[in-house]
């Protein structure tokens, strides 16, 4: 009887050390797919900042209640230059800060300005989607 009794401790301990390693990888995917998901957004982002497609900046910003308001004239402004200025830099969980250069001109001024544009991106559980947390950049004139 005492070498079943232990047959079953070993066999509940394999068990056991089983459902950890399985809880360990079902989070470790899980991080890794929200990785790929912040990866993809951010070159969303990327891409339409950098064709012009500025209105479409505020598509990525979190919604919370009242619909953001597009400054008009974006139209107007043509970005010449887009230049990551850091790594993602995670702040805390499932939030994350990215620093991106700008260099911009109005097409009926043809003066390049520069600005620095301060990201702050959240992980949204329920969307299951990365949002921008913080208002695009304004384009001063």
């Amino acid at each position: 009887m005492r070498y079943a009794g232990n047959s079953n401790k070993v066999v509940l301990h394999l068990l056991l050390t089983g459902v950890m390693l399985f809880l360990a990888a079902c989070s470790s995917m899980q991080h890794a797919s929200m990785n790929k998901k912040l990866r993809l957004q951010l070159q969303s982002y990327d891409h339409a900042v950098r064709w012009g497609d500025l209105e479409e900046m505020y598509a990525f910003v979190k919604p919370d209640g009242e619909p953001l308001r597009i400054p008009e004239g974006l139209e107007n402004v043509r970005v010449t230059a887009y230049e990551p200025l850091t790594t993602v830099t995670e702040e805390q969980d499932k939030r994350v800060r990215r620093r991106v250069k700008i260099q911009y001109l109005h097409r009926d001024r043809q003066v390049v300005k520069t600005l620095i544009d301060e990201q702050l991106w959240e992980y949204d559980d329920t969307m299951e989607q990365w949002f921008r947390t913080n208002p695009p950049p304004e384009f001063s004139k």
